[in-house]
């Protein structure tokens, strides 16, 4: 499967943008810039799925956080290069909503933990690559 880079954008102008000296940005400068911010996040994303692949019994609040945040992870679902990576990140998600859901509405943070550890002894495993 081909990969899709953020750097790969078309864009049109041979000059994105200026800096503060009113000076252009080549186009190459940017592109390198996306490369690295696209890595930086792909390597926050492996981060997060290495710990709910490995210990997520020991991490009840990055369960929560993810949850608290799990709008901001709608972008990079749909991203070609981050689509392998996101698999296990959307299982907790989705397990653990679907959890929440089934306990009621305003539910109090120490419940929503206490929920969170009684779903991790709860999933299976093997469902996480």
């Amino acid at each position: 499967m081909e990969e899709t880079r953020l750097s790969d954008q078309k864009c049109t102008p041979n000059i994105l943008s200026k800096t503060n000296e009113n000076k252009p940005i080549p186009r190459l400068v940017v592109a390198q810039d996306l490369n690295v911010i696209e890595e930086v996040i792909r390597m926050m994303l492996e981060i997060i799925n290495s710990c709910l692949t490995n210990s997520l019994h020991h991490n009840p609040n990055l369960v929560y956080a993810l949850l608290y945040k799990r709008d901001l992870f709608e972008q990079f679902r749909t991203h070609p290069s981050f689509q392998d990576i996101m698999q296990n990140i959307d299982l907790v998600i989705t397990f653990f909503s679907s959890r929440l859901l089934q306990a009621g509405a305003e539910l109090s943070v120490e419940r929503v933990l206490e929920i969170i550890k009684q779903g991790v002894i709860a999933l299976p495993k093997d469902r996480l690559k």
